[in-house]
């Protein structure tokens, strides 16, 4: 019986930092997009990153997030 405990307790935490591996594979860029003159958020513009097929539209206040982005990358 303990024999078979120990092994489920194996697999639930290998699963468990399997998940956590996965998890830091990526990341996040954001940021917010302003008129430089007049310092005010713009409204709808398209954020790209070169290179990679991401992008993001910047949100009410200017705000934008692009999600997934692979390690090392530009």
């Amino acid at each position: 019986m303990l024999g078979k405990v120990r092994k489920v307790t194996f697999i639930v935490l290998s699963f468990g930092l399997l998940g956590w591996a996965v998890a830091q594979t990526t990341g996040k860029i954001a940021g917010k997009v302003k008129d430089k003159a007049t310092n005010q958020a713009i409204i709808g513009v398209n954020v790209a990153i070169k290179g990679v097929s991401l992008g993001a539209a910047t949100d009410a206040n200017g705000w934008y997030m692009i999600l997934n982005m692979p390690p090392g990358s530009q």
